[in-house]
């Protein structure tokens, strides 16, 4: 057995369970040089310590988005193949079968890769960005377009058609490349029914709360 001890950036990682997480796609640098953008999927097994590549995405990506959809499938969006040009090397969304993957490494065939491309017209289009699943829904935060600019659009993923839905609100941030997006509950909120948190109008403070500065910084609730 060797040391797990990875040499690549930009991959994106998601926890499918108590013990198992997936390290998708990223990038290496080649001969101190070359930025070569990978595909390889990776499974821990964070009670064994055990890691193991268990198949390939069908396109190489790096500094995209990742979130569980079941326990069973996970959604990859956006990121880039060509560290050199991000914006025109943007790739279409992808759905990986974690299942079908895990049954060709016992049965020892990987013929078929067991994932959906989805089309371009039907992706996110994005890299840098976050993805985050609240409730039954997958939100698309930040992150730059094909045009190379930051985007405050929130698009939230129907899992039923497999497509994207513009939300309707944006992020009131400016710069919104490498966001980071967390969830919490509204019960940690000091909010009233009546109040829409953290949006102010000639104060500067969450209802009963304390001071707070809301300039370019985002606090949303959904």
């Amino acid at each position: 057995l060797k040391a797990f001890m990875p040499k690549f950036f930009s991959a994106c990682t998601v926890q499918n369970g108590i013990d198992s997480s997936y390290v998708f796609g990223g990038a290496e640098i080649l001969d101190n040089k070359t930025t070569s953008v990978r595909n390889t999927v990776l499974h821990i097994n964070t009670t064994s310590l055990m890691v193991k590549t268990v198949g390939t995405m069908e396109r190489p990506r790096m500094a995209f988005g990742c979130e569980v959809l079941n326990k069973s499938l996970i959604l990859l969006s956006g990121g880039y193949s060509d560290a050199a040009n991000p914006g025109q090397s943007i790739q279409p969304d992808e759905i990986f079968n974690v299942t079908h993957h895990l049954l060709s490494l016992v049965e020892d065939s990987l013929n078929s890769t067991g994932s959906i491309l989805l089309p371009m017209t039907d992706s996110l289009k994005r890299f840098q960005h976050s993805l985050i699943r609240m409730n039954d829904a997958v939100y698309a935060f930040g992150g730059i377009t094909s045009s190379n600019t930051t985007t405050g659009t929130i698009e939230v993923f129907d899992e039923a058609t497999k497509t994207w839905e513009t939300h309707s609100k944006n992020l009131r941030s400016q710069h919104t490349a490498e966001v980071v997006v967390l969830p919490f509950p509204t019960s940690s909120l000091d909010c009233v029914p009546e109040c829409q948190c953290g949006v102010t109008t000639t104060i500067s403070r969450i209802f009963n709360g304390s001071d707070a500065q809301v300039s370019s910084r985002d606090f949303h609730h959904f």
